[in-house]
């Protein structure tokens, strides 16, 4: 598992969730997006939707964003490819079946909080990934990426 700073909270992300963690990039913010919605970046010619945590989350957003920050690229899921926006990509560890709590669906947003584990008298959130977002928000975020990307092939450079 990852574990990953938003402000003074921790959160984990599933290794086997990520494709891999990148630097922030320059990100575009076409009109009328959700709020969580970052922007989008250009992955080698794929538009990818940066999605904020914390928002996702219901969590308070600084003013501005942290240009030390860190993307999570997600494995693509539902024809879906977005990235996890969060303030760091601490550290990795593995932790024992046997600390890991188990939290109720019906205990979080949409289930998307599988489990929970102590560390240094922290409580960490283990977070369920595809459980995120709602069907309705995938879809909605998948066609804002297919908006994004006929956008960017319109501008690009012809070969």
């Amino acid at each position: 598992m990852l574990i990953c700073e938003l402000g003074e909270q921790l959160v984990a992300v599933r290794s086997s969730d990520i494709d891999a963690i990148l630097p922030l990039p320059r990100l575009w913010r076409p009109p009328s997006l959700p709020r969580p919605i970052m922007g989008f970046f250009n992955l080698g010619g794929e538009a990818v939707a940066a999605l904020s945590l914390k928002r996702l989350l219901g969590r308070e957003e600084d003013a501005a964003l942290n240009y030390y920050a860190h993307l999570l690229l997600l494995y693509p899921r539902d024809g879906v490819r977005h990235a996890l926006l969060v303030d760091r990509a601490a550290d990795f560890f593995e932790p024992a079946d046997s600390v890991l709590m188990p939290v109720k669906d019906a205990d979080s947003f949409n289930g998307c909080i599988a489990a929970e584990v102590s560390m240094d008298g922290q409580i960490v959130h283990v977070l369920s990934t595809e459980r995120l977002l709602l069907s309705a928000e995938t879809e909605r975020v998948k066609h804002l990426t297919e908006m994004a990307q006929q956008r960017m092939n319109e501008w690009a450079e012809p070969a």
